[in-house]
């Protein structure tokens, strides 16, 4: 297991925890840069550590290094792939299909409290990260409503009040309810124990 690239201003200490940790599951698809543009353009002037896992490289590595050096210099970004797909859908052993087990592992690595989700096919609203800062200064979990999307324009169509609402809310209430975990946010600390 390694770190493959770190991109952080020269006299970043990376020891000092950042004020939000972005996590990313990734196939290198070209999509990852929309994500990662979306985590560049955010609004909220703390630190953010992001944290790519690579569960199986099918697009090209180089791509991060381009969209890089257009981050921002409070954002530190860094690669990581254990040299294997921890998925089922890709040979590994773990049922998770988008990621393997790359999402809790890099929580687990990730040098912040507050821990958020994005996956690299999808983007958030330049607000995003500090309306969610804000949400986590009086909870241990948060979430924001998700958009639907048309899939060739990739404009949002309408909010979507019936799968991610939630607990015991929408389509998936009989099952305590869902969020999609790219609108989610933790206090790692705090949910350790659940």
């Amino acid at each position: 297991m390694c770190f493959l690239r770190s991109f952080a201003e020269s006299d970043a200490d990376l020891q000092t925890p950042a004020d939000v940790a972005v996590v990313i599951p990734s196939l290198l698809r070209p999509t990852l840069g929309e994500a990662l543009e979306s985590v560049f353009e955010q609004t909220f002037a703390g630190r953010i550590q992001v944290l790519v896992g690579i569960d199986k490289p099918v697009g090209d590595i180089l791509m991060i290094d381009e969209l890089c050096r257009r981050r921002p210099a409070n954002v530190t970004v860094q690669l990581f792939y254990p040299g294997y797909s921890t998925s089922v859908r890709h040979g590994g052993l773990h049922p998770a299909r988008d990621g393997g087990v790359l999402r809790c592992l890099l929580s687990y690595l990730a040098n912040s409290r507050l821990v958020a989700y994005l996956d690299d096919d999808n983007w958030w609203d330049p607000d995003h990260l500090r309306q969610m800062c804000r949400a986590m200064e009086t909870a241990s979990w948060a979430y924001a409503f998700r958009w639907f999307v048309h899939p060739g324009s990739r404009r949002p169509i309408c909010v979507d009040n019936w799968e991610s609402v939630g607990p015991d809310g929408g389509v998936f209430k009989r099952q305590g309810g869902w969020v999609d975990p790219n609108c989610l946010m933790i206090d790692k600390l705090a949910c350790e124990p659940v």
